[in-house]
C-alpha cells in the first residue's frame, strides 16, 4: 500500500499547528493536528507506512508507532482523505474503460 492523498475538491489552510480541510464536496470541515498533518502531507502515492513512519521520526525527533501512522491512515479513509488504490480519482477506471475498448 502507497498511500496517496485526496486534494481534489479541497480547501487547504495550515493554521498554526493545525491543517484545516474542507471537503467542497461533503461540505464538512475536517482539523488534523500537527503530527496527522505531517502523515498525511507524506501520503504522496510513493512512500509505504514504513516510510513515512521513519521520516516522521526524524522530523519530530520523537516515536511515531505503526500503529500511529495506520491509525491516521483509518481516520484518512473514514473522511475522505486518501484515494482509494482502485479509484485513483478516476484513473484507474479510464484503464479499466480503455483495456474493456481494446478487447
Amino acid at each position: 500500500m502507497l498511500p496517496r492523498a485526496r486534494k481534489k475538491n479541497l480547501l487547504i489552510e495550515s493554521v498554526g499547528n493545525e491543517l484545516l480541510i474542507y471537503d467542497c464536496l461533503k461540505n464538512e470541515g475536517i482539523s488534523l493536528n500537527q503530527t496527522s498533518a505531517l502523515i498525511w502531507s507524506k501520503c504522496d502515492g510513493l512512500k509505504s507506512p514504513w516510510q513515512i513512519q521513519k521520516e516522521l521520526c526524524s522530523v519530530l525527533n520523537m516515536v511515531i508507532t505503526e500503529e500511529m501512522i495506520w491509525l491516521a491512515f483509518s481516520q484518512f479513509r473514514d473522511k475522505g482523505l486518501l484515494i482509494d488504490e482502485l479509484d485513483n480519482e478516476g484513473a484507474a477506471n479510464d484503464d479499466l474503460t480503455k483495456e474493456i475498448q481494446a478487447a
